[in-house]
């Protein structure tokens, strides 16, 4: 018990260093954090790299803009624009602008994608609430998951396709491996971000190892 106690302290000390430090700083350790697990998250990446199994910066996303703002969107942005951008130079030397703009348009996607995410769950989720209801469960992970999650792998892999970076055969294909990808880093890692980071609910702090245990699980 103490030792969970001491790392409940120590998540809360380095939410609350996050949130009450300048905008530089929260945009910074959101754009650190999302492209450290999308590089973890591209091991399980289909041609041409982009599209993954489990997307973990979704989550990451969606839970950066419940707890920071909308003006979180930045961090999402930058993140995912570095990313996409070390993707594209793992495959050859980005001398084209057509990296660069792949690249561009990604990041946008994954950006409207946190944004509405947030939005949906504020709105129709009743954000913050516990998790503790079936309801409660599902309509975060309707909105938050599967919904807002059809945001970027529309953009995404279409514009992969009108890119002539796949073909239009694998279209569904890869379509498909990103939404479920993003959906699924929602599902683990938004609800995980959320409980262990946020100070400002005590039924959060009730919460936390349940729902970690579960998921986990």
């Amino acid at each position: 018990m103490m030792r969970k106690f001491k790392q409940t302290t120590q998540m809360t000390k380095f939410y609350e260093f996050i949130k009450h430090h300048s905008f530089a700083v929260q945009i910074l350790a959101l754009v650190v954090i999302y492209f450290a697990t999308g590089k973890l998250g591209m091991f399980l990446a289909v041609p041409p790299g982009y599209a993954t199994a489990i997307y973990p910066p979704s989550g990451i996303a969606l839970a950066g803009i419940l707890l920071f703002g909308y003006r979180a969107g930045f961090g999402v942005f930058l993140g995912s624009f570095l990313l996409n951008l070390a993707i594209a130079d793992s495959h050859a030397s980005i001398t084209t602008y057509i990296p660069v703009l792949i690249a561009f348009i990604i990041a946008l996607g994954a950006t409207l994608q946190s944004i509405a995410g947030a939005y949906f769950v504020k709105r129709f989720a009743d954000f913050p609430n516990p998790l503790a209801t079936e309801k409660n469960v599902f309509t975060f992970m309707f909105f938050g998951g599967f919904l807002s999650t059809l945001v970027n792998s529309t953009i995404s892999v279409s514009t992969l396709a009108v890119m002539n970076q796949i073909p239009l055969t694998n279209f569904f294909t890869n379509w498909s491996t990103w939404w479920i990808g993003d959906a699924i880093g929602v599902f683990i890692f938004a609800p995980l971000m959320i409980f262990w980071l946020h100070p400002e609910k005590d039924y959060f702090c009730h919460r936390k190892w349940v729902i970690s245990s579960t998921i986990v699980a």
